[in-house]
This record gives C-alpha cells, sequence and structure tokens, in this order.
C-alpha cells in the first residue's frame, strides 16, 4: 500500500489480505484510514467499487508514569501541624490512555508516618 508503510496487502481473485509487516504505535498515530478499490473485469466499461476502511490502534500499555518533577523538597518547622493544607503535592501523568493511563499513588516501601490522599 502506497503511504502506508506499516501495511501490506495481497490481492488474490477472491479478495484482498490486509498484512500488519510492521508494529503500530498508537501515541505516534491512533488512526489508519484508506480507501479500497475492486475493479471487476467488464469489457468494455469496466466497474468499481470503494470501501472506506478505518484502523484504530488500540493503547497498551507500554508507559511508565512520570513525575511533574525530578525530586520534590519542603521545609517544616517542627512544631507545625498541617492537618488541611498540603506541604507537597505530588503529581505523575502516563502517556497510556483509558485504564492504562490511571494513576494510583502509595507508599514504597510501605511508610506510614504521613497520611495521603
Amino acid at each position: 500500500m502506497t503511504g502506508v508503510p506499516q501495511f501490506e496487502s495481497d490481492a488474490p481473485i477472491t479478495g484482498l489480505d490486509l498484512l500488519l509487516i510492521a508494529p503500530l504505535d498508537r501515541e505516534s498515530l491512533s488512526l489508519f484510514e484508506f480507501n479500497i478499490l475492486a475493479v471487476d473485469g467488464g469489457s468494455p466499461n469496466q466497474r468499481t467499487g470503494t470501501l472506506s476502511v478505518q484502523i484504530r490502534v488500540t493503547d497498551a500499555n507500554d508507559h511508565d508514569p512520570t513525575f511533574e518533577h525530578s525530586s520534590y523538597e519542603k521545609s517544616v518547622e517542627e512544631g507545625q501541624v498541617f492537618d488541611t493544607t498540603p506541604i507537597v503535592k505530588v503529581v505523575a501523568h502516563d502517556q497510556d490512555e483509558g485504564a492504562n493511563a490511571r494513576i494510583r499513588y502509595s507508599w514504597w516501601p510501605d511508610y506510614d508516618r504521613f497520611g495521603s490522599d
């Protein structure tokens, strides 16, 4: 197929087989759209039909979450209590989509000195 290097077609008389010959990356291109043309053997007037094809690339969980900052540091004066105001907000993002992009936070290793939401 011209212009779509990830796919190849085998066009026998009984139908067209579309082969995937290279891995797809949803983050680069999530939708492939192209048309297929069928031509009969009529003579002198050949007849044609066209079909629109869409191939959607679904997400694989292929990205690790990354934090907005490489480290977080905060000084807190002794005796202070911050029971309703966060002293640090840690945020991570994931390039995947759907359930694969939902992030849960936890202490690692298990550490319960601070509360977290």
